[in-house]
């Protein structure tokens, strides 16, 4: 193999410790005089496989966990296939971002933790009729949950507050004012900024904006006095004749 470079020992050090971690990228920007082909040789001849795979040391891993590094062994013991893709980085053990994805679904709580809630009672703290749209988000991390025997389990404390099922006084829904005014929701939402979230009996939930603001918008786009009062009137009479807009 021709080599053109003449490698210094921090060079060398540098390639062996982070090309099978970070790829030739990253040796590139500790070292910018050596060239992507010089890197690519000299890996080859070391027998370095640059792989850009993200690696997790055990440590951290187990740390994050709530483990010990001894359940982490065990478990790469049992799987062969999975303790191949890892490397040792001195006498530090490091997990590929596939073997990680595939260890995290199997830890497994003995326990259910404390003042943990179950799927039907996180539900209705929700508000939510369908137990199945909890499932779906604590399957997805949206919540902060942990699965015990099969069973999901959420923390209360990070449950987004509940929407109030009637709105406040003085508002008036952007729905009503978009219809009797011709002006896209969009525009109602990037105008007024400070809205209420109500939760309806049917359907999605609805914002409502306090009428000062929905008064200072109309004015600003060019209506007369009168004229807002005309269509914050109309607006006010669609959300109690629960008009379906």
């Amino acid at each position: 193999m021709r080599e053109t470079h003449e490698w210094t020992d921090a060079e060398l050090a540098t390639l062996e410790a982070h090309y099978c971690l970070r790829g030739g990228a990253f040796v590139r920007a500790r070292h910018p005089n050596l060239t992507p082909n010089a890197i690519r040789q000299m890996a080859t001849r070391l027998n370095l496989a640059d792989d850009l795979r993200e690696y997790t040391p055990a440590r951290q891993l187990a740390q994050e966990a709530g483990t010990t590094r001894t359940a982490l062994w065990q478990w790469l013991a049992r799987r062969p296939w999975a303790r191949r893709h890892c490397r040792m980085w001195g006498h530090e053990l490091l997990l590929p971002a596939p073997v990680v994805a595939l260890w995290l679904p199997s830890r497994r709580r003995a326990h259910r933790p404390r003042g943990w809630v179950g799927v039907k009672q996180a539900a209705s703290l929700l508000g939510v009729g369908l137990v199945g749209i909890v499932h779906r988000q604590c399957a997805a991390g949206e919540l902060d949950a942990v699965k015990v025997r099969g069973e999901w389990f959420v923390d209360p404390a990070c449950l987004p507050a509940r929407l109030p099922t009637a709105p406040p006084p003085n508002h008036i829904s952007v729905q009503a004012l978009a219809a009797v005014s011709e002006i896209s929701p969009k525009a109602w939402h990037a105008g007024v900024p400070e809205k209420v979230t109500v939760k309806r009996s049917t359907g999605r939930p609805a914002c409502y904006a306090h009428e000062r603001q929905a008064r200072h918008f109309l004015t600003a786009r060019g209506h007369r006095a009168e004229q807002v009062e005309t269509l914050l009137r109309r607006a006010v009479a669609l959300d109690v004749a629960r008009v379906k807009i």
